[in-house]
């Protein structure tokens, strides 16, 4: 109580103003500028100032002095809200959630050191406890180092002695975290495009890797074993490893699992991903389907489960799993999730829902029968829309405009496929970009010189060079902008060859 009295002196001496923020009165003040402004921006209505300042006054640009009065008010109320958000309140205790808090409790603590330096320690005393249960590395520096000089300053030799061990433990333990996060940091920022990743520079991340490997059994340091297999993920994907990169995310799984107070949900995520993908350049699709599963009831109930669905799909049609692919999508296009997602996101579904119908057209032989079957299950509503994309977003455009030829090919429209075909040439050309799009490019000059030989295999000229650079450089999803392939490039050419045998012999 006598803490209590305190601390309520110390607020009333600052005399506060009412704190704006935003209150569960906020959702019924529907007809307020507030409100207008917070369902534009969640909603993703609006894309510019320009769009929100005319949105809520009539004819006012972004300079406009009621609406820069009213966006400053609005992000000092976001602001303040957000000081007070809980994260994951009803979540279990972890790594991620004390770290939050105790960085709030802190910033109680140096308040607190203003006005009364005595009860700020009695509040950092707690702050430590928190910070040594979960080994928050930077909260026992900062909480040791406050107390400490307390100590020196009651001449408390037991206390100053306690805290100076702690501080001496955890700055040793801070050096090897720091340590980590730049290996890691610097190996992510210089591999994060193909163009960058010489030998030189994989031979520097694999002597990283050494060095914190060597370093792993030593500390038990939830940030240091993040920062440890995530670099260990990111040299053997670049050396194409795809069994280690496994290896280490069940590692990092298993240290979570072992340690449950040390579990960073945020990543888990990231692990999944990244095992994901090792499953898919693989093509292990047996192993992936009992991991999805696992990963799929986790985030259930979360955004992240269409991505992984996403991937499920992916590895289905690289492992030629079609049948597979296709009873997923058709759970898919049920599911909640699948109903709100972005529009640049349901052009991209809508382009995976083609692929997927391509692979199950082949399996019937006039084209009337395939027809039937894309409006059997609505998937002939994509088939020569045209979304609009952004230079960005070409990538999407390119993927569209091919999986468009190749099913016109299997309805017998050499003429709509002629069409496109010059459209593809035009955006492979139009947005040439090498190192980047290189398997693009060589599916698409593949797709070129079947068109010049109007469609018909026995007459296509030369082409086997393209079909020898997609071997030589194998799928990789380093960036899902530019490099997603529905199916892989030399599955496709196989396939295409079937369909376009099929239409000489009818023409």
């Amino acid at each position: 109580m006598k803490q209590l009295k305190k601390i309520a002196q110390i607020v009333s001496l600052n005399k506060l103003k009412k704190v704006a923020i935003f209150n569960h009165q906020f959702p019924k003040q529907k007809g307020s500028k507030f409100h207008l402004l917070y369902q534009a921006l969640t909603q993703e209505i609006i894309e510019s100032d320009a769009d929100i300042a005319s949105l809520l006054y009539e004819n006012a640009s972004p300079k406009d002095d009621r609406y820069r009065q009213l966006k400053s008010r609005f992000k000092k109320r976001l602001f303040n809200t957000l000081l007070l958000t809980d994260i994951a309140p009803n979540a279990p205790a972890n790594y991620e959630k004390a770290y939050v808090q105790s960085t709030k409790e802190w910033t109680q603590v140096k308040i607190l050191e203003h006005y009364d330096p005595e009860l700020a320690c009695q509040h950092a005393r707690s702050l430590l406890s928190t910070a040594l249960k979960f080994r928050l590395t930077d909260h026992v520096v900062h909480s040791s180092r406050l107390l400490r000089n307390y100590a020196s300053n009651s001449a408390d030799h037991k206390h100053f002695e306690y805290y100076q061990a702690c501080l001496e433990e955890y700055l040793d333990l801070l050096e090897i975290e720091l340590k980590a996060s730049n290996y890691y940091h610097y190996c992510l920022l210089h591999l994060k495009h193909p163009k960058n990743t010489t030998a030189e520079l994989l031979h520097q991340t694999q002597s990283y890797y050494s060095e914190l490997s060597a370093l792993s059994h030593r500390y038990n340091s939830p940030i240091f074993q993040l920062y440890y297999h995530k670099l260990a993920i990111i040299f053997f994907q670049k050396s194409e490893n795809d069994a280690q990169v496994i290896q280490h995310c069940h590692s990092l799984e298993s240290y979570f699992r072992q340690y449950p107070i040390y579990s960073m949900p945020s990543q888990l995520f990231y692990i999944a991903q990244q095992k994901l993908l090792s499953y898919l350049y693989t093509h292990n699709n047996d192993a992936a389907q009992i991991q999805i599963k696992q990963y799929l009831s986790v985030f259930k109930q979360k955004k992240q489960w269409l991505a992984l669905q996403e991937k499920k799909i992916l590895i289905a049609l690289h492992s030629r799993h079609y049948s597979n692919a296709f009873q997923d999508i058709l759970t898919i296009k049920n599911h909640k999730h699948y109903h709100n997602i972005s529009s640049l996101e349901q052009q991209k579904w809508a382009i995976i829902n083609l692929y997927i119908a391509y692979t199950q057209i082949q399996k019937y032989d006039a084209p009337a029968a395939k027809y039937t079957f894309l409006k059997q299950w609505n998937l002939d509503e994509n088939l020569y829309e045209q979304f609009e994309y952004n230079k960005e977003q070409y990538h999407l455009k390119l993927l569209q405009c091919i999986i468009q030829i190749l099913i016109a090919l299997e309805l017998n429209d050499q003429k709509t496929a002629t069409v496109l075909s010059v459209q593809l040439k035009q955006l492979s050309t139009r947005h040439h970009k090498p190192l980047k799009q290189f398997r693009h490019i060589q599916y698409c000059r593949l797709l070129q010189q079947l068109a010049k030989a109007q469609f018909v295999y026995d007459q296509i000229g030369s082409h086997q060079k393209y079909i020898d650079r997609l071997e030589s450089k194998p799928f990789r999803l380093d960036d899902a902008k530019y490099d997603l392939e529905v199916i892989p490039y030399p599955h496709l050419w196989k396939m295409t060859i079937t369909s376009c045998t099929s239409v000489s012999k009818l023409v």
